[in-house]
């Protein structure tokens, strides 16, 4: 592309921290191919990338080979990207001047990550105090930088006492409740998707004494508000929920499943979020539904279970349903994934009497054989993930007092490699929780009558030797989890059905430091401050004071 890149950029809001947040009603910038960095394209009609120094000196990447325009802004990273939006498709001139106009798009920039510097904490020998803060990140960025403690006598200005330097090697994860928005009355599960494509993660919590399903519209910043709430009569008792599009229009639909019912109800989403008039669809009394292409088609299909220990395949574009497939006991969750590698996706199911089923699609894709039963496993949520990078998908269940962890042979049948030891498992999911490229597993349980949620960080090799210290939170059912803040790491939004409410923890990555050999010699009050000092991904931060007397 020889001479000058130029693009023009409409309605552009760049977010970065947030007391540094702008707004730009519109930008133009453009760029000397000169001071551009370019990457050659692998594919004869792929003209590559460059790399350009932009607006405010932010850096653009520009691509264009596939008569897209890629555009990221920011501090970017190969592994990271600090936003990156794809315009509709253009025609493009590779000849002299070459210029773009999208229609209206909004853009987020995500600049320096927000920190939380924790009040110090003191331990003292003989008048000799150690002085000890935390920082919490919230992003993929590993907590380095610098803490400096001050020292405040008796209201007069603060004075350095020392700083010490932050080890990113030691940076830990955690998570942080922050609040719980209501929903309707006993909230029984949870489905999360972008229903307005804002690229924000939404929310659908099924209600099961009012029948009705709350969308909760999600702010960017992990606080939900409630945009509708839609009545699901005449059907009653909504036990499950599922997302995908369901009638390929591009926008997530809505499938709910009920107790004693012989019928899904659909809802259809629409661009702006809103969900259309709800349809039946006939099912086996099912009251578990999940939402996966089993035919190897264009299209989806529903996968249910129901109380008479059967689960059945069935959709509206397929001529006829799969028949019902009976168990020796009710089959209470799903997790589909192509377990023996043959391009059809195959089945596992979470049974009562505390095994796990693997059904194999077979080559018509109309019948299943069994191809392994799992043992221990059941009671609960079963989930398929690659536990240990093979790139075979593995399995995760609830044990007796444990969450049993098997490896994946690629056959449909599977091994045991892990039982990390759980008490009254209200729940689990699983994500990448530290952003190592690792899958994770987050336990909401009640222990010594508390109810909190903890972290097991995967080692990726199915086992999960270290785990954060437990939080305690009130919202422990239906766990699900999506990047509700946009930091590039997922989050947790759980359930407390007693209180009507659901409750979002946001994951965070924290580093402690400690300043040793303090004294504090004068007599008088010592109010003790920690500031952080922040880093070129992180913002700075000032912790709350500590007070201390001395007589």
């Amino acid at each position: 592309m020889p001479g000058r890149i130029c693009c023009a950029l409409l309605a552009l809001g760049l977010l970065t921290a947030p007391a540094a947040s702008q707004s730009i009603e519109s930008a133009f910038t453009s760029f000397d191919s000169k001071k551009c960095k370019h990457e050659k394209g692998r594919e004869v009609e792929d003209y590559g990338s460059w790399l350009c120094p932009g607006y405010e000196k932010l850096r653009v990447l520009l691509s264009a080979g596939d008569q897209r325009m890629y555009v990221t802004f920011g501090p970017w990273k190969k592994d990271a990207l600090a936003m990156a939006q794809t315009f509709p498709g253009f025609n493009a001139v590779y000849q002299g001047n070459s210029s773009y106009a999208s229609e209206t798009q909004t853009l987020t920039v995500r600049g320096k990550s927000a920190t939380v510097t924790g009040a110090a904490t003191a331990e003292h020998v003989k008048g000799v105090y150690s002085l000890t803060s935390q920082v919490s990140a919230f992003g993929r960025a590993e907590v380095g930088g610098t803490l400096t403690f001050k020292d405040s006598i008796n209201g007069a200005a603060p004075v350095s006492l020392g700083s010490v330097t932050l080890n990113p090697s030691k940076t830990v994860s955690g998570l942080t409740p922050i609040g719980a928005v209501a929903t309707g009355n006993n909230p029984s599960t949870v489905a999360s998707a972008d229903f307005n494509r804002d690229g924000i993660p939404d929310l659908a919590v099924a209600n099961v004494n009012d029948d009705t399903l709350s969308i909760m519209r999600g702010n960017g910043d992990g606080t939900f508000k409630e945009v509708s709430k839609i009545s699901l009569l005449p059907y009653t008792v909504p036990t499950s929920v599922a997302v995908g599009d369901i009638n390929g229009d591009g926008f997530p639909d809505i499938a709910v499943a009920f107790k004693d019912e012989n019928y899904l109800t659909v809802l259809s989403g629409s661009s702006n979020g809103t969900f259309m008039t709800s349809t039946p669809f006939v099912t086996f009394d099912s009251s578990y539904v999940r939402i996966a292409d089993m035919t190897g088609g264009a299209t989806l299909d529903f996968v249910t279970t129901n109380s008479y220990n059967e689960l059945s395949v069935s959709g509206p574009n397929l001529p006829d349903s799969y028949l019902p497939i009976a168990f020796p006991s009710q089959p209470i969750s799903v997790a589909i994934a192509d377990f023996n590698g043959d391009g059809v996706n195959d089945v596992a199911t979470s049974n009562t009497d505390g095994t796990v089923t693997i059904l194999i699609s077979s080559a018509s894709r109309y019948l299943f054989t069994v191809a392994s039963t799992l043992t221990p496993g059941g009671y609960g949520t079963v989930v398929a993930a690659d536990f240990n990078g093979d790139g075979i998908p593995d399995l995760a269940v609830p044990g007796v007092n444990s969450i049993a962890v098997y490896l994946g042979q690629g056959d449909g049948n599977f091994s045991l490699a892990s039982s990390p030891s759980v008490f009254n498992l209200k729940g689990f999911a699983v994500s990448d929780f530290n952003g190592d490229g690792i899958y994770d597993l987050v336990v909401t349980e009640l222990v010594d009558n508390r109810l909190s949620a903890v972290i097991f960080l995967g080692k990726g090799n199915g086992t999960f030797p270290r785990s954060t210290t437990p939080v305690a939170t009130p919202s422990v059912a239906s766990p699900v989890v999506a990047d509700f803040n946009n930091d590039g790491l997922p989050d947790l939004a759980a359930l407390d059905p007693g209180s009507n409410t659901m409750g979002i923890l946001l994951t965070n990555l924290t580093t402690a430091g400690t300043l040793d050999g303090i004294t504090l010699s004068t007599p008088g009050t010592h109010v003790i401050t920690t500031t952080y000092s922040g880093t070129s991904a992180l913002a700075p931060s000032v912790g709350p004071p500590l007070t201390i007397t001395v007589d």
